[in-house]
């Protein structure tokens, strides 16, 4: 069993464009994550509840071990009173999509 803590409606916008008039060539894709703060902050919050639930019963009973965050980050999380730092720090080292982008339009109001 997994668990995976996931920003489902970034409010964040990448960009694609055309890098050359030839349809061969590849497009210069931004994705531009965590562009807007308020991402990072909920990516965070996501993260940290996460890690809460795996340290409560009954999961925690159940949780044998984490792949991610590595072991030295939890061990920081558990010996700092700066939770949130320990936090942004490692979502800037490790976080990335977890399925593959597609499309061009923007799917909410901004």
């Amino acid at each position: 069993q997994s668990l995976i803590a996931s920003l489902m409606h970034p409010l964040s916008r990448g960009s694609v464009h055309l890098a050359s008039s030839n349809p061969s060539n590849a497009l210069t894709i931004n994705p531009n994550y965590f562009a807007n703060d308020v991402d990072f902050d909920l990516m965070a919050r996501i993260l940290d509840f996460s890690l809460k639930i795996c340290d409560t019963e009954p999961f925690s009973t159940a949780v044998q071990g984490f792949i991610l965050p590595p072991s030295d980050v939890i061990e920081n999380l558990q010996s700092t009173s700066n939770r949130e730092e320990v936090l942004r720090e490692y979502i800037c080292q490790w976080c990335g999509p977890v399925s593959h982008p597609v499309g061009m339009a923007a799917m909410m109001p901004r």
